[in-house]
């Protein structure tokens, strides 16, 4: 029974960092989800000028836009998730 309590404390403590950096990433995630929409929204409104920055972007055939437009949809799909765990293996995948 002691040497089991050892070998859970160790891994408890060698995964103490790995958790840490997990719930970290879950609520950078999080904050991330909520940015887009307010940056979408913020540009719609006129409230913020991406005139400039447009200008710059690589030109991009209409299927290629099109294909990364459906692929963005598909990921959001569980954006209202709220259960860091599901996010942050959504992070990973």
């Amino acid at each position: 029974m002691e040497e089991q309590q050892v070998i859970v404390a160790q891994i408890t403590r060698l995964c103490r960092p790995i958790d840490s950096r997990s719930a970290l990433a879950g609520r950078e995630i999080k904050l991330l989800r909520e940015y887009r929409p307010r940056l979408v929204a913020d540009v719609v409104t006129g409230k913020l000028d991406v005139r400039g920055v447009a200008e710059r972007l690589p030109e991009m055939d209409l299927p290629t836009a099109q294909a990364d437009a459906d692929h963005t949809l598909d990921t959001d799909t569980n954006s209202g998730l709220e259960d860091p765990d599901v996010i942050v293996e959504e992070a990973g995948a």
